[in-house]
This record gives structure tokens, sequence and C-alpha cells, in this order.
């Protein structure tokens, strides 16, 4: 009986750790439960993921829990959720999603000019279905900043970490770490030369850390460079110690005049593009330039009727720029077609890519995020029927017109400026990155190799839905944009009458802030066009 006894009261201990554990379990479902957002009608959710904050978290969830709930769950607790669980697992983002989702905020912070406490507060009041970001957020967003060489924007994340820890404002994961946080932003600070805030954060870690080899050593610099720079003794430092720098936040850049992208031998790329890069930011706010005096008798709208196809349903244009001459055709596709080309293009969906010149090949790139499928006339009647009214929009042989392009962009999905004709000279990219559409530019010249269809000679652009905000297509040459407006479409031709390529027509697809954004396009090519878009006599007529 006492061996029996002893039996029972080892079974009892190990009982007891069973029903803590699973009520620690219980207990982290119910939290977890709870922070799921619950909508009953489709156009809620839709207005949900609207917010790129939400369209995070969601990622988040998936990454951080959904996939880790099958090791919470015991295989007898609910057998049909594992089932269900597991089947479709191959659907779960990854933790590369998650880094690209943090970039994406990132690029939307910069564009948009939001501060990083905006950002977490889920843009204020000023959208429905807001919430907040926790202190776990800001540090994982505040360190790819960080990895980016984002320093004032990570700067001001780990700012906000920092606050919300000593608030006690963490969600989910692991509570982040106090001293990393201090760690980061003393190097940050001392970079920006805000060395007594180096200094405090610094006397902050060895709190932590008192035997830190590392910290000694940087507080020693900071002493060192505070001592130098502001001439104070140690007595002065030491009162210093823990008072409140006041930094200037959202330091005015000079702003730069922007300069048109043409090619010449002494401009160089890397130095351009910083500039460009602000250029398109501006745009995107919403920024543009003023239109010529000179042009604004010439911005007018009218019916298109001159193809037997526009009689019943004539096509409404307006004409938005001059020179470039950029057209916009309203109510260009119904509800129907936009639903239709939808669901066609759905399933085959996938990253877009670019043309690398050099090697030939498609490739992914961090200029270009989106996702992109493509759409002949045999895979729908109602491609041919798109195909039928844009030759009778523009005039021109839709023959040797590339295949529809459907394209959507999700979380700060955007195209940085680019040109859509061909380029055959090389050009030195910035030393950071691999650009493609800084690598090559269109030559113009004799003996130059061009594909049996020709160049990009016009690209006709659709607009399949509203965006609530950015998403604009914004012309960086000649300071315009175009707001997305679901059902519209835009036109311009990307070459000249004797086929050079236009400079003024480079542009980019500003990210997506507020809303979701889907795109069609069609890029029409030269051959086919000699009759129904003749060169001018001379190349001044241009």
């Amino acid at each position: 009986m006492k061996s029996l006894f002893e039996l029972e009261q080892t079974l009892t201990s190990h009982l007891e750790n069973v029903i803590n554990k699973e009520e620690v379990k219980l207990k982290e479902l119910k939290e977890f439960y709870h922070q799921i957002p619950k909508f009953k009608q489709h156009s809620d959710s839709q207005t949900y993921l609207g917010n790129p904050l939400h369209s995070y978290m969601l990622l988040k969830r998936f990454v951080g829990y959904w996939s880790k709930l099958e090791d919470l769950l015991s295989n007898n607790i609910e057998r049909k959720f594992l089932s269900l669980l597991s089947s479709n697992v191959h659907m779960f983002p990854t933790e590369e999603d998650i880094y690209g989702a943090r970039d994406a905020l990132l690029r939307l912070q910069e564009t948009f000019d939001i501060s990083s406490q905006e950002m977490l507060q889920g843009f204020g009041s000023r959208f429905i279905h807001s919430s907040a970001l926790g202190a776990d957020d800001a540090f994982a967003i505040g360190l790819t900043a960080f990895d980016r060489q984002k320093n004032q924007l990570s700067r001001s994340w780990l700012d906000e970490a920092l606050q919300l820890l000593d608030l006690g404002v963490y969600f989910h994961e692991k509570k982040p770490s106090r001293f990393e946080i201090l760690d980061h932003l003393a190097w940050l600070e001392y970079l920006s030369e805000q060395y007594h805030a180096a200094y405090n954060h610094t006397v902050q870690m060895l709190i932590i850390e008192p035997s830190n080899k590392r910290i000694k050593e940087n507080l020693k610099i900071y002493e060192r460079t505070i001592k130098k720079e502001f001439k104070i003794n140690d007595a002065i430092l030491k009162e210093q110690q823990n008072i409140p720098i006041i930094k200037e936040v959202n330091e005015k850049k000079k702003k730069e005049k922007y300069k048109r992208f043409y090619h010449t031998k002494e401009e160089k790329a890397h130095d351009r593009y910083p500039i460009e890069s602000r250029r398109m930011q501006e745009l995107c706010r919403g920024e543009t330039d003023p239109i010529p005096s000179e042009d604004i008798t010439h911005l007018s709208c009218w019916y298109k009727t001159d193809n037997p196809l526009l009689v019943l349903k004539p096509g409404y244009v307006e004409r938005l720029y001059v020179k470039p001459e950029i057209l916009l055709f309203h109510n260009a596709m119904t509800d129907y077609e936009i639903r239709r080309v939808k669901i066609l293009a759905n399933p085959i969906l996938e990253r877009a890519t670019v043309h690398n010149p050099k090697t030939g090949k498609l490739e992914f790139a961090d200029y270009r995020t989106s996702k992109s499928a493509w759409l002949d006339e045999s895979d729908d009647d109602l491609v041919a029927s798109m195909n039928n009214r844009i030759e009778a929009y523009t005039g021109l042989d839709m023959y040797t017109a590339e295949k529809l392009q459907v394209a959507n962009y999700g979380i700060g999905g955007h195209y940085e400026t680019h040109f859509d004709f061909a380029r055959t000279v090389p050009l030195r990219p910035p030393p950071w990155k691999n650009r493609t559409d800084y690598t090559y530019r269109y030559k113009g010249e004799p003996g130059e190799i061009i594909k049996e269809n020709g160049n990009r000679i016009a690209t006709m652009l659709f607009y399949m839905s509203d965006v609530e905000r950015g998403g604009a297509t914004v012309f960086t040459n000649i300071g315009q944009a175009v707001r997305p407006v679901k059902g519209d479409a835009v036109f311009w031709y990307n070459l000249h009458h004797d086929g050079s390529g236009d400079p003024d027509t480079r542009h980019a697809a500003c990210p997506v802030l507020i809303g979701e954004k889907w795109v069609s396009n069609r890029w029409i090519h030269e051959r086919g066009q000699e009759f129904r878009r003749k060169c001018n006599l001379t190349p001044e007529e241009d």
C-alpha cells in the first residue's frame, strides 16, 4: 500500500502539471481568439483589409499563432480543427512575408509623411476599424528600418517601442528587450549627433548590465565627444544625465530643384535616384505642378464617335496633359467586366517580375511589388472585346499588342519610376541596387536590336478599383498625377513619331495607403501602326 500511495502522489503531481499547462493554453487561446476581428458581412472585411496595419496584423497572426496552434493543442482536444489547420498550412504566410509587410509600412510612412506614432495608432480616428500596434511591433519595424539604413525612421520607431514597453503595451509575442532597444537607439542618436541622448541611453544600459565591457567603452566615447563638442566638465555632465533631450522631429529637408530625367554623360544615376524618389513621394502626396499656362486652353473633354463601335456608346475623353498627351477615358470598363477580369485573373496571380536586359530573364525586384496575371483572347471573349474597344479608342492596331496584364497591389504595393519603352544603352546603376530601369535606356540610333514587333509605342491602363488613399499614377518629369477611379482608363504614347523614346513619360505607381488597387493594362507595339500613327515630316514637329 505504501508503494501504491507513493505512486498516487507522483501521479497527482504530474496531473497538477497537466492541469496547469492546459489552463495556460486555454488562457492563450482565449487571448488570441479575442484579438481576431469577426465580421458577418464581406463588405466589412474589405473595409478592414483596406487599412495596411490590419493586413500586417493578419499576416502576423498566421505566422506567429495559427501556424503554431497545432503544437499548442493536444490531438485529443479537437481533431477536426487540427485536420483543417494542417490541410491549409500551405496557404500560411512566411517570415519573409512579415519582413515584406514591414518594408511596405516603412515605404508608406516615407511616401505619405506619416509619423511613427500615427502609424502605431492605426492612423488615428480618421479610419474605422483602426487598431494599435504594441512595443514588439514597433521594435520589429524599427529594426527593419535600421537594417535598411533608414536611421531617422528607425529612431522614431525605437523611441515609440521604448515608451510602449514602459507602459506595458505589447501583444502576443515575446516581450522586447529594453537593453536591445536602448543599444540601437544610442547608436542612432550618436550617428544623428544627438550625443546627450546617446549618453543617457548608454547610462540606462549600464544599469541593466553593469559589467558589459562594450557599453562601458561606448560611454567613454560619448563622454569624450560631449566634452569636446560642448566644452563641459564631469560635474555638469553628471547633472545632465536622464534630462530629456528635445529633438527636432520631422526635420525639414532642403528641397532640391527637380531636373527632368534626361540621360547625359555628366549625370550620375546614383545621385539622381534619391532626388527622383523624393519627387515621386511629393507627387503621391498630391504636390503636383501647375499646368503650363500656354497648355491650359488645350485641355478639353469630348465625345469620341469616329468608330462604329463608339456610335451607340461613345468614348468620354478628357485631355489631362498636352506634352506628352495624356488622355483619360471615363467609364471605359463596366462593373461586370471588372468582376469578370478579376475572376479570370485571381487563380493565376503571381508576384510581378521585371525583365533584366542583361540576362534576358524575368526577375523579382523590390522596386516593383504587386501580383500580376496575363490574359489572352483565347482565355475569354471579354479580352477580345476589350481589345476591340482599345482599338476604337486609340485608333491603333492591337495585333502585336502584349497580352492583357492584370495587377493587384496589396500592402504598400508600388512600382518605382520607370519607362514603358525599352532602352539599350548601359548606364551605371546606383551602387546599392541592381536597378534595371537605370541600367538601360533607349538609344535611338540605327543598328540597334529591336524585337520583331518593335518597341512599346503606347500604354493603355485601366483602373479596376477605387483607392481610398494612394495608388496614383505619377509622371515625375512633368509633375502630374492621375488618381485611380474605378472604370476609367488612361492612355499615352511612349514614343515620339520618329520612334525615339519620350523621357517625359517616365512614371511610377504610388504605394497603396488605404484600400486595394486593381489595374489592367495593354502595351501596344510599333508593328502594325505604320499607317495609323505616321511619322512627322520633320523631327521638330514632335
